[in-house]
């Protein structure tokens, strides 16, 4: 081998080699690319290097060439270590490039798995975002329905308020014809009213004309009064009538003045009546003849009305009798009569007795008449309890005596009438007597 032809080749290299590393800059790393670009391209240097010194051995015109260039292959190896410490310097680049390109690599691995889990995060935010929007394409939908829920509602309101309103146009049209009716009413209104203060004024011209009138009437009225006492002297009856109303009636007797008298529907004439002790019957032979006491309550009619009604007309007498216990008895006799003043009133008859109460006053008959002012008999107990009729001063009966409301009385004292068991004494506390002709029907 040719060690000159090997040494123009390592020469030949040397200056390749500085021809490349002249271009970079000292003590500067160089980028993985250059270094991956200056391989392939010194490789088929060598081998054309290679070739060039085989063909160096066989031409002679290279070695003088060789040898010409043999000064300065001091130069070129003093560059050639100067070539291989940038060689070393290049080479730590590169390892330095390797570090920078593995950790380049871990970083994007690591950035790999952050973007893995903002992927996962992105999924599921688009999950989420999905499911909103299911939700709300259902709240649309169901606004939607809503919606033509109160279209439909907005509908029927419309139909209502279109014949709202033609019901209200009809009222407005009765309303006016009700307006136009009303300002008629008005101005009939205002003529009635002209009328009316006309007929007030009529009115009070017709008030003074009334006013004289009542004077006019009372005067004829209390000129009138006379003339009505005739009158009712001449309808007046001398008796009760019956089929009339109960009450109290106005009597009219031959020469005497009228008087009033309770009748019955049945045309019985009340004369006496006891019923609570609220008039005092121990009164004198005056009061007794004229009569005294309370027609609607206790009362005696007087013994010249019943002399004068039964002197000319037979009547009827009938006693109702009544005890503290509430029982009842009467006793019934069909000719009554009564003398006049003259005889002192006289019991002239009282004809047949039937009843429940037992017969107390036959007996009595040709009795006159006693009272405290005129006692007969003169010297009996039984004259100075009440007017009645009195014989040999018996006591079977005194319906004028004094009143007891409990029935019960000392001897003599109490109203009395015998009863239905034999010297029972017991006192009354009610007793009515009533008359009535005798023609009309019988008891």
């Amino acid at each position: 081998m040719n060690y000159g032809c090997l040494t123009i080749s390592l020469s030949i290299l040397a200056l390749a080699v500085l021809s490349h590393g002249a271009n970079l800059p000292s003590n500067k790393i160089v980028e993985n690319k250059s270094l991956e670009h200056c391989f392939p391209v010194l490789k088929p240097i060598l081998k054309h290097f290679i070739e060039l010194t085989a063909a160096v051995d066989t031409t002679n015109e290279l070695n003088k060439k060789i040898n010409s260039l043999s000064g300065t292959i001091k130069d070129l190896e003093s560059k050639l270590a100067i070539a291989e410490v940038q060689l070393k310097s290049k080479n730590e680049a590169i390892n330095a490039k390797n570090d920078l390109i593995k950790m380049q690599s871990q970083l994007a691995a690591a950035s790999s798995k952050d973007q893995d889990i903002l992927i996962k995060l992105k999924d599921e935010q688009i999950a989420d975002s999905k499911a909103n929007i299911n939700d709300l394409k259902k709240q649309l939908l169901s606004a939607e329905d809503q919606v033509k829920n109160v279209e439909d509602v907005l509908k029927v309101k419309s139909r209502e308020a279109e014949d709202k309103t033609k019901e209200l146009e009809r009222k407005d049209d009765i309303i006016k014809l009700k307006d136009y009716e009303i300002s008629h009413l008005i101005e009939a209104m205002k003529n009635k009213s002209d009328e009316t203060n006309e007929l007030r004024t009529q009115l009070s011209a017709t008030d003074t004309e009334i006013g004289a009138l009542n004077f006019q009437m009372k005067s004829n009225f209390e000129k009138m009064t006379d003339k009505e006492f005739q009158l009712l002297t001449c309808i007046a009856t001398d008796s009760c009538l019956a089929g009339c109303p109960s009450d109290i009636y106005k009597i009219k007797l031959p020469e005497m003045d009228l008087f009033e008298a309770p009748c019955n529907s049945s045309g019985w004439m009340t004369i006496q009546r006891r019923k609570d002790g609220s008039v005092e019957f121990d009164l004198d032979f005056k009061e007794y003849k004229d009569g005294f006491g309370d027609l609607a309550g206790e009362f005696f009619l007087g013994l010249e009305k019943l002399h004068r009604l039964t002197k000319d007309r037979p009547h009827e007498l009938f006693i109702k009798l009544g005890l503290a216990d509430e029982s009842t008895s009467y006793a019934h006799y069909d000719s009554f009569e009564i003398a006049g003043e003259e005889d002192n009133y006289l019991l002239v008859s009282v004809g047949d007795y039937s009843g429940t109460a037992g017969d107390a006053l036959s007996e009595l008959v040709g009795s006159v008449f006693s009272s405290v002012d005129r006692p007969n008999p003169k010297d009996c107990v039984t004259t100075n309890t009440g007017g009645w009729w009195y014989s040999k001063c018996s006591y079977i009966s005194a319906l004028n005596g004094k009143y007891h409301e409990d029935g019960k009385c000392p001897e003599f004292t109490g109203i009395r009438w015998i009863t239905w068991e034999e010297d029972n004494q017991a006192s009354l506390t009610f007793t009515e007597m009533l008359i009535r002709p005798k023609s009309q029907c019988t008891f």
